[in-house]
């Protein structure tokens, strides 16, 4: 190897730990939301039935695609104009405009979908008051109820979304982490406290996730106020709604592409099923949350950087190989444990039809992340609307999809027509980015850590115990396995072993 080549591998690794780095602090954040959530699954499957769950799931779900077309993606309009703004004052005029427009124009539009939350309830549930009632438990005016404070949760999460775009702008991922234990536990002491303690149900669910949000549009806000000065300015108002509109059809199509089946679910089913396939959606999201959504925090700013500096070819090539390394491994610990895992976790027996879903979910979400990552090429060539082309074609197809195959093979048939949507969404994104730039992926080693990890997979289930407890511990640990496998089947190039090599040894010669 030449000096120069030295020179790059070391430039190229230093690259990867700083991603790292960056990518654990902005995990611990995003990973804390979702754990929420998953610590509060063993009290709300107790307290909630699945009819309860479902019906919660179909209310949050549309506020999702309110909250899309309302929030017009300012956050990530901001992620992206603030680097090409001139000097720091004209970017940080740039988010105090947005923090302006999004209050006021907020604020107004979640009002008027409160006024209208009837019209709501009668499109989702239906307008038939005895069969509305029969298939949820609810009345009309409760779940208008519901609606309202749903809304009003939405005021405070678009008011949170440019404040904390502005946390990760300034690289302060100490401060995300931070704010977000805080809020865990505020939102653990509220869940607690409604659900279990005064039993409201469905009504503490909601009412606590309105409270943990307006804490964390606190947070924000306490952030990046003091660091601003709040002026407006019509032309920045101008760049960033043109901007994030570009990308307001493709996250209305993310909507009908991760959320649309649960509504399918409902319309062929009833409310019940939507309750279990929530519950399964959680864990598959848990490949999401836990690796690609920390991941892009910083990746979406770091590859700009790359770029810039020229010679970012090898970079992104080696970066997608290992991030899909961490991708197929979280999936597969999620996968071989997860008929444990909802025996222990589920409050209900009722849940427990979730597992085989989640392993169908997970790799669907393996596919998804691919799909972030491959389609560097239409910002780094300012070409955006080509991720919303992507996901619009995908949601059309997955509609398709939803229809046949929830219709006749309910809820595992959704799980499939997510996972092949997912699967429609890389490849497409991947040959169309690469036209822009191209980039040679190793798709043969990506590969073999789909082989690899199917094959654990299957070995993992051919273990028969009674104990759920040590059931999971024998599986986890087979899946454990997975970085020596790929040792044994030639994943790992020669210099990726020696830099392993070196870290030992520097963390052996740090414990002496």
């Amino acid at each position: 190897m030449s000096v120069d080549e030295r020179a790059q591998t070391t430039s190229l690794f230093d690259e990867l730990a700083t991603l790292f780095r960056h990518f654990v602090v902005y995990g611990i954040g995003n990973w804390l939301k979702p754990l929420l959530s998953f610590i509060m699954l063993p009290i709300l499957t107790r307290y909630l039935t699945t009819t309860q769950y479902g019906t919660s799931a179909l209310i949050v779900n549309t506020g999702e695609i309110v909250g899309y077309v309302i929030g017009s993606r300012l956050d990530a309009a901001v992620a992206r104009l603030y680097f090409n703004r001139g000097t720091t004052e004209e970017g940080r005029r740039l988010v105090s405009t947005s923090i302006l427009f999004i209050t006021v124009f907020g604020l107004v539009a979640c009002v008027l979908c409160a006024i209208a939350a009837p019209a709501f309830v009668a499109v989702v549930f239906g307008p038939d008051a005895e069969r509305l009632r029969a298939d949820t438990g609810f009345t009309p005016q409760q779940l208008a109820s519901f609606f309202r404070v749903m809304f009003a949760t939405l005021f405070f999460q678009l008011l949170s979304q440019v404040p904390l775009a502005f946390v990760k702008i300034l690289k302060r991922s100490l401060y995300f982490a931070g704010t977000s234990v805080i809020t865990l536990l505020v939102g653990v002491a509220l869940n607690v406290f409604f659900v279990v303690f005064l039993e409201w149900g469905l009504w503490g669910v909601l009412l606590s996730a309105l409270l943990v949000e307006a804490f964390r549009a606190a947070s924000g806000l306490y952030f990046a106020i003091p660091k601003l000065k709040l002026e407006f300015d019509r032309r920045d108002l101008v760049d960033c709604v043109r901007y994030g509109a570009a990308l307001v059809p493709g996250s209305i199509a993310v909507f009908a592409l991760t959320v649309a089946d649960r509504y399918f679910i409902k319309a062929f089913f009833g409310t019940e099923p939507v309750g279990v396939y929530q519950f399964a959606y959680k864990f598959g999201l848990l490949v999401s949350y836990a690796v690609t959504q920390p991941f892009m925090e910083i990746w979406r700013v770091r590859l700009f950087e790359i770029h810039q500096r020229g010679r970012a070819e090898k970079t992104f090539r080696k970066v997608f190989t290992y991030f899909s390394f961490v991708l197929v491994f979280a999936a597969l610990l999620l996968s071989a444990t997860i008929f444990d895992l909802v025996k222990v976790i589920a409050g209900r027996p009722d849940y427990w039809d979730a597992a085989p879903l989640v392993p169908v979910l997970a790799l669907g979400y393996v596919f998804a992340g691919w799909r972030y990552y491959l389609e560097l090429g239409f910002f780094l060539t300012l070409r955006p609307q080509w991720s919303s082309y992507v996901t619009i074609v995908a949601a059309v197809l997955n509609q398709g999809l939803n229809f046949v195959l929830i219709r006749n093979y309910g809820l595992v048939g959704a799980a499939w027509a997510t996972t092949f949507s997912f699967l429609f969404q890389a490849v497409f994104a991947g040959a169309a980015s690469l036209r822009f730039y191209p980039v040679r992926y190793e798709f043969v080693r990506v590969a073999k850590l789909l082989a690899v990890a199917g094959a654990l997979f299957w070995l993992a289930l051919q273990v028969q115990v009674e104990s759920a407890a040590i059931g999971f511990m024998v599986r986890f640990l087979i899946a454990s396995t997975y970085p020596i496998a790929l040792l044994l089947v030639g994943f790992y190039h020669r210099e990726e072993i020696q830099k392993m090599r070196d870290i030992l040894n520097s963390f052996a010669r740090k414990a002496e």
